[in-house]
């Protein structure tokens, strides 16, 4: 019984590269891919969650870090009843000091 230990033949590449020498790439999404329609703004909303208050265009204040007692103006950051998906990039979310960077924030609103 004798073995062959030979490498097989390799195929010259081809050039220009024709399909069938092209390499897919990997598949990186799974075939249970979702398309959901498009639905008329306030359509999916209950009529109860209209209701609630909507703090999305609430005015500035006064954000205190509760930790090292940095201020600046603004807002703080928090969901709206409202509007849950919404998100207002301007408003802080931690302390704005590169030392601190603490998540307790308060807001004092600015009187008139």
């Amino acid at each position: 019984m004798s073995a062959n230990f030979q490498p097989k033949p390799r195929p010259v590449p081809q050039f220009p590269p024709t399909p069938q020498t092209i390499i897919k790439p990997p598949r990186f999404y799974s075939n249970n891919i979702f398309i959901v329609p498009r639905s008329k703004p306030g359509t999916h909303i209950p009529e109860s969650d209209t209701t609630k208050e909507c703090v999305c265009e609430r005015p500035e204040a006064i954000v205190i870090c509760r930790k090292c007692g940095s201020e600046l103006l603004g807002r703080v950051q928090m969901t709206c009843p409202a509007h849950p998906r919404k998100m207002c990039l301007m408003d802080q979310r931690e302390c704005p000091s590169s030392t601190c960077r603490s998540i307790a924030l308060m807001e004092v609103t600015l009187e008139d």
